[in-house]
């Protein structure tokens, strides 16, 4: 029965493998994720903010009320800006807002490429930003696509035919893109939190006096300043719509994708961590199992953590952190109560033995003082025979002085005996007393003749 409670323990804890926790699994991966931060501060990437509040402002139009990935066209205000960006010699510019209210024709003519933001609406329709954005410059849709827990962790490159603002950069920048009608999801390698890239105001641009240096030769993203309200959520918190696209093109551009290990290998990164719980547990001691399954627990997450950074691939944390408790819940009121099976046991044990140990003193103690009548009575025969009759030859005399000797040494023997079972009971002091050895050989002698 006991056998049939293990196989039946390790049977649940091998099942624990397959139990969903795409949650748990996603909050493991923006956790471990944040302890990757790549260093921004010299990228190739440069992002440009504007207020859009500012901005109205600035040409008397009321507040706008838009959405994150919306922004209102200004042509007196970003034709200048532009010209100015000329004299940096950007590999490309990218309006990472939709702008979907140019209502007087651009004559905007720079030396370099420009991206321009088109929207997919909730038919997964596209919508280009209207003309003359539309006619004169290439776009791909800015759509964020998050998942069921509201956090950004990937992008859609290629939908219903359409291109999507990193793949369209790639085009542009000429460099070979993925072929056919696909939906091509990658998963962002964010670089860090909000504020990792540099960035600028574009208001500060436009100053006379501002120093174009840090803006040469850059792929440059233009949006709107974050808002605490229109921020979406990453796995390094709350970032800008504009922030949120640059980390996407770049990890396109890079190649920096996270790959998500396929079902065979999380199944066996769980299967192991199973069969060392399940050793740990039935093999050590509890305190010391504990201790090893946190070391292991830790010893997976950093291999997670390792293959996160170094290969940019997510083997998954939550079903072996799963099965290494799950295990050790299903299998420790086993152990428990195996153990508390064999203590039940040791004591029954000693108990008999203790009453078996009893019975022998006892048994020792009754036949060692009934010994001592047939001794004594021994004794009173031969000192009779010898003291009532002096005159017996001496060999006779000799022998009735042997039976007196041993009897007095089996007497001796069977005091000891009584000795001994006292000290099993209480301590007893040694005494030391002095002996002839000359005597004490001459004695051993005479008994063996």
């Amino acid at each position: 029965m006991p056998k049939l409670s293990l196989v039946f323990r390790i049977f649940l804890a091998f099942l624990l493998i397959f139990v969903p926790l795409k949650t748990f699994d996603q909050w493991l991966y923006d956790r471990i994720s944040q302890l990757n931060r790549g260093a921004l501060a010299d990228s190739p990437y440069v992002l440009i903010r504007v207020s859009e509040g500012k901005l109205a402002q600035s040409f008397e139009d009321p507040p706008p009320i838009l959405n994150s990935g919306h922004a209102l066209w200004k042509e007196a205000f970003y034709s200048p800006l532009l010209q100015k960006l000329s004299k940096t010699h950007p590999k490309l510019v990218i309006f990472t807002s939709f702008f979907n209210n140019p209502t007087e024709t651009t004559s905007v003519r720079v030396p370099y490429p420009i991206l321009f933001s088109s929207w997919l609406d909730q038919e997964g329709k596209l919508v280009p930003p209207l003309p003359p954005l539309s006619r004169n410059y290439d776009y791909g849709f800015n759509n964020l696509f998050p998942d069921p827990d509201n956090v950004i962790r990937q992008a859609y490159l290629v939908r219903s035919s359409v291109d999507s603002l990193a793949l369209k950069a790639h085009q542009l920048l000429g460099l070979k893109t993925p072929e056919g009608d696909l939906v091509l999801p990658i998963h962002v390698a964010f670089g860090g939190p909000s504020g990792a890239f540099p960035s600028f105001d574009a208001w500060d641009i436009l100053e006379p006096n501002f120093d174009t240096t840090a803006l040469k030769d850059k792929i440059l993203f233009i949006g709107r300043e974050g808002s605490p309200w229109l921020d979406v959520e990453t796995p390094f918190g709350k970032m800008s719509h504009l922030e949120v696209q640059a980390n996407v093109v770049r990890t396109f551009l890079e190649d920096r994708e996270i790959r998500y290990a396929g079902s065979f290998a999380r199944t066996c990164f769980a299967l192991i961590s199973v069969i060392i719980s399940v050793f740990i547990v039935l093999f050590f001691p509890l305190s010391f199992a504990w201790f090893l399954l946190v070391l292991i627990a830790l010893s997976f997450g950093v291999v997670s953590w390792a293959s996160l950074v170094g290969l940019r691939v997510w083997i998954g944390l939550a079903n072996p952190l799963l099965c290494i408790l799950g295990t050790h819940l299903l299998l420790i009121g086993f152990k428990l109560s195996r153990e508390e099976e064999q203590q039940w046991r040791i004591r029954e044990e000693a108990k008999y033995l203790k009453e078996m140990d009893q019975f022998k003193n006892n048994f020792v103690s009754l036949f060692s003082h009934d010994l001592k009548t047939p001794i004594a009575k021994i004794k009173a025969i031969t000192d009779r025979v010898l003291t009532e009759n002096p005159d017996l030859p001496l060999k006779v005399s000799d022998g009735f002085q042997g039976i007196e000797r041993a009897n007095n040494e089996l007497a001796r023997l069977i005091s000891d005996i009584l000795r001994v079972t006292k000290m099993e009971t209480m301590p007893l002091d040694p005494a030391r007393e002095v002996l002839d050895i000359n005597r004490l050989i001459e004695s051993a002698v005479q008994r063996l003749r």
